[in-house]
């Protein structure tokens, strides 16, 4: 009796656990989630343009919106990014998050290749994230020596 007794006290502790760590995890999925939700725009400061430095007033009102619904629009196509549009993930703990851009959407389905981003990355009082290895426009292969792109928060959805 002693035994089935320690048994279900140990079960229920890990049931417990379980229960805890989804909850918890979930709590830190919103938070992601609502860090990225909002407007952005091209952080000059940290993003290296390359070869379009010498376009920087035609980029520095580039805004990117992050809306509720999953979805990403930029307010116009820049040659260093694939596309204006798509959706987005948020990996979690230790995992990346992901846009997925329209033009690949399109092309491969749903296998379509994501973009790794960070968000909520706090620098200097700035929330900002940034599309790490970011793919160019399709006319711009092998051209764009631009590889992360960063922007700052300047708005709320």
């Amino acid at each position: 009796m002693k035994m089935n007794g320690c048994f279900i006290t140990i079960l229920g502790l890990i049931v417990a656990y379980i229960i805890f760590w989804i909850i918890e995890n979930q709590i830190y999925l919103n938070n992601l989630t609502n860090t990225l939700i909002g407007t952005f725009v091209l952080d000059l400061e940290r993003t290296n343009l390359g070869i379009y430095s010498d376009s920087v007033d035609i980029y520095k009102d580039l805004t990117i919106v992050f809306k509720k619904d999953k979805t990403f629009r930029l307010n116009k196509s820049v040659p260093f990014i694939a596309d204006t549009m798509g959706t987005w993930i948020v990996g979690g703990r230790n995992r990346w998050s992901y846009i997925y851009f329209e033009c690949f959407i399109k092309k491969y389905g749903k296998e379509a290749p994501g973009t790794p981003i960070t968000e909520g990355y706090f620098n200097k009082g700035d929330t900002i994230f940034y599309i790490n290895s970011v793919t160019p426009r399709a006319d711009q292969l092998r051209k764009s020596d631009v590889h992360v792109v960063y922007f700052k928060r300047t708005g709320y959805e």
